[in-house]
């Protein structure tokens, strides 16, 4: 747990003591900035574990870049928008997990229980309305291929196309549905946790 601490200097004088290699810049930044980081990142993930490894990560990369950093024109600005990044990357990767997790258990038929099954569901719910917004001939591809677990070699003769047409398609479907949700994950991953 962070705890805040009085205020020394200005952020400026902060950025430009760091440029110069001034470890005790850093420590004054983190006293400053730490524990509000790490709450405003621990609101976004709800996980004490991973908010401290990014709040961790943040100051670091601080650290790592101080000469850039006297160029902040706001350092309270700057870190909402990189913990907010970083806590936005952080639930993305996360749900790309899921869905290689449930892709996975689904090609395999597993089975299981509990909130992964709700989750699982709920994926591929959004993935049937995204599915909806893909070009006719994709959406009838990837339909034939998921739905009615046609091989390609029966997706192409059941439309006349060949077999490489019906592999272009579904590369194209897959590519625009990782697209689509890769977009959307945000909104997505809210509804996951709220």
């Amino acid at each position: 747990m962070y705890v805040v601490t009085g205020r020394s200097h200005s952020d400026k004088l902060l950025l430009t003591k760091l440029a110069a290699g001034d470890v005790r810049a850093l420590e004054e930044l983190m006293e400053k900035y730490e524990a509000k980081v790490y709450h405003f990142i621990l609101r976004w993930v709800k996980n004490e574990q991973l908010a401290e490894e990014i709040t961790q990560d943040i100051f670091v990369k601080i650290w790592e870049q101080k000469e850039k950093m006297q160029d902040v024109e706001s350092m309270s600005a700057w870190l909402y928008t990189t913990s907010k990044n970083r806590a936005l990357n952080s639930l993305q990767e996360s749900l790309a997990r899921q869905i290689r997790e449930a892709h996975y258990a689904q090609e395999h038929e597993w089975h299981e229980d509990g909130d992964e099954v709700i989750m699982q569901k709920d994926l591929q719910r959004l993935v049937g309305v995204y599915v909806e917004h893909l070009p006719p001939r994709c959406k009838e591809v990837f339909l034939l291929k998921k739905e009615q677990g046609l091989t390609n070699d029966e997706i192409g003769a059941s439309l006349n196309i060949s077999t490489h047409t019906v592999k272009n398609q579904l590369k194209k479907s897959y590519a625009m549905l990782r697209k689509m949700l890769s977009e959307h994950a945000y909104a997505f991953i809210i509804m996951l946790f709220l």
